[in-house]
């Protein structure tokens, strides 16, 4: 927002009030800068991170607050409709990475999918209104789905959950042998799992697979496609959380893709993608609501938000919905920093608040802009000051102190000693 350009101007990152990386960036006339900050995270937990610049004198908007969480492990859930998939316990048992778990269609509690960020849906023939329901409110939250075809679909009943979840729905099988043909490889599925693509990469190959039938409705990003553009492998994002629907189940006699090379680093990766984040500040005035999830609060529990930095804390509004607690600082917090939402004394997560950056535009209304703003909008008791280039403190101190009419009497009194002794000399 500057008129000016800038060469070599330092920024600091800290991360748990270390100073973990510095960089500089050269900025032009109304211009913008990217920055690439590269560390490390060591620990698990609640992170809280500060970047600062210098750029004087406009310094009341240096800093800038963040934080996330690290977690160590991801929860992941396979619903089984017909038996264990030998290929997905292969991956995710055998991984420190992942809590994995396995449970029969019929023997599903509801009441624990929130705690899960991963759920496969791994040939299931039919779906309850319970289950649906459930899902959807999953995925809604933040979770991320799978969905794996049954080997004898039928095409009716996945239609009506595909159509209550808002994505595309499966259509009839195709026998023609194919291969898999396209790698988005901007998609952050794959980002940093190639260092290069050669011209005759070895593919996938697919015996059979369900068609994807693509609507204008559904928000569906291609993954991996068969030849001729057939999705094999689409995301869609539905509310806070991504549902994964591939064409094939992992099984020998649809597709060769569970034992190809390209099967872990994706099934990695959507694992790794499924942990919930949340955004990483707020801006302060903008009414933020603020989301807890999978917590369970009893009506004796006390959630306190807590300054880092000082003793400042208060009791925020809660609304319960479901598994979530949504928090309202309505106004209360008014200074830029960390804070941390406590649970009875535990630490729950990390909130940061940050000054709105319009504040930072030095663009002012000229003085005839501001008359005509104020007889716009009706406003006739207000005058306009100007300081005729004194500095404001002293334009403000003339105000306070009001018009000074002390030289003049000083003045007076002068000219009135003088004609008095005139008067005295002269007058006859």
């Amino acid at each position: 927002n500057s008129a000016n350009e800038y060469e070599k101007i330092p920024v600091k990152l800290f991360v748990n009030e270390k100073q973990r990386t510095i960089a500089s960036f050269d900025i032009g006339a109304f211009g913008s800068a990217e920055v690439i900050l590269v560390y490390t995270n060591y620990d698990e937990g609640i992170q809280y991170g500060r970047l600062e610049i210098d750029d004087y004198p406009i310094s009341f908007d240096d800093k800038f607050y963040f934080n996330y969480s690290v977690s160590d492990v991801t929860s992941v859930l396979a619903i089984n409709g017909n038996g264990e998939n030998l290929y997905l316990n292969s991956l995710f048992k055998n991984d420190s990475t992942f809590i994995y778990q396995t449970v029969k269609q019929g023997s599903i509690d509801f009441s624990n999918l929130s705690m899960h960020q991963l759920i496969i849906l791994n040939e299931l023939a039919t779906f309850s209104s319970g289950l649906e329901q459930e899902l959807l409110q999953f995925v809604e939250n933040g979770g991320s789905l799978i969905f794996l075809p049954p080997e004898q679909l039928n095409v009716e009943v996945y239609k009506n959950t595909f159509t209550a979840l808002n994505v595309d729905s499966y259509g009839p099988l195709d026998t023609t042998n194919t291969k898999v043909s396209f790698i988005n490889l901007e998609h952050p599925l794959y980002t940093d799992v190639f260092d290069d693509i050669p011209d005759n990469i070895d593919l996938p190959v697919v015996f059979q697979w369900y068609k994807i039938q693509l609507s204008s409705r559904s928000r569906q990003e291609s993954v991996l496609e068969i030849r001729g553009g057939i999705p094999f492998l689409n995301v869609y994002t539905v509310g806070e959380g991504r549902i994964y629907l591939f064409a094939v189940p992992f099984q020998p006699s649809f597709s060769n893709f569970p034992r190809h090379a390209i099967f872990v680093p994706t099934l990695y990766k959507i694992g790794i993608m499924s942990i919930i984040t949340d955004n990483i500040f707020y801006i302060i005035g903008e009414n933020e609501v603020i989301p807890v999830r999978n917590m369970d609060l009893a009506n004796d529990n006390v959630l306190v938000i807590q300054d880092l930095e000082s003793e400042f804390e208060f009791i925020p509004e809660l609304r319960r919905i479901n598994k979530r607690v949504d928090i309202y600082p309505h106004g209360q917090i008014t200074k830029g920093g960390n804070y941390t939402l406590f649970k009875d004394q535990t630490p729950l997560k990390g909130m940061a608040f940050n000054y709105n950056r319009s504040e930072s535009e030095m663009n002012f209304y000229t003085t005839k802009e501001l008359e005509a703003l104020f007889i716009d909008k009706g406003l006739t008791t207000v005058q306009i000051l100007e300081t005729a280039g004194k500095p404001f403190v002293q334009t403000i101190s003339d105000i306070s102190q009001g018009k000074q009419l002390w030289r003049w009497f000083v003045m007076l009194a002068l000219v009135f000693l003088l004609a008095e002794v005139l008067l005295l000399r002269f007058w006859k």
